[in-house]
């Protein structure tokens, strides 16, 4: 809805928001409680990426959706365009298939 309507940064903001929360169910599963952007980052990385269970992709794309969030959030004329914006939307759409699936794999959820 965000695409359509034009709010580039704001379709921005919540793609990385979904990976973020994301990455925290994922940091919790295994016993790690944070909130920091940086530290669920690299607890993903370390725990998650490193293990195999995500890929070095994986983690590019939210690096990717990290630093342009904070880009399109804080940068008042930094320019966000719709193929920024569409990139980070279906790599978020990607991730969260991957987690929902990882849960469903390691923890019979989300049947």
């Amino acid at each position: 809805m965000l695409l359509e309507k034009t709010s580039y940064r704001a379709s921005i903001n919540r793609s990385y928001y979904s990976m973020f929360y994301s990455m925290i169910c994922l940091a919790y599963s295994i016993g790690i409680e944070t909130s920091k952007h940086a530290h669920v980052i690299s607890t993903f990385d370390k725990e998650f990426v490193k293990s195999g269970k995500f890929t070095k992709e994986n983690s590019k794309w939210v690096h990717e959706a990290f630093k342009k969030r904070q880009e399109s959030d804080y940068l008042d004329f930094k320019e966000v365009n719709l193929d920024e914006a569409e990139k980070i939307y279906f790599n978020a759409e990607r991730f969260l298939s991957l987690v929902i699936n990882y849960f469903h794999d390691t923890y019979s959820l989300f049947f």
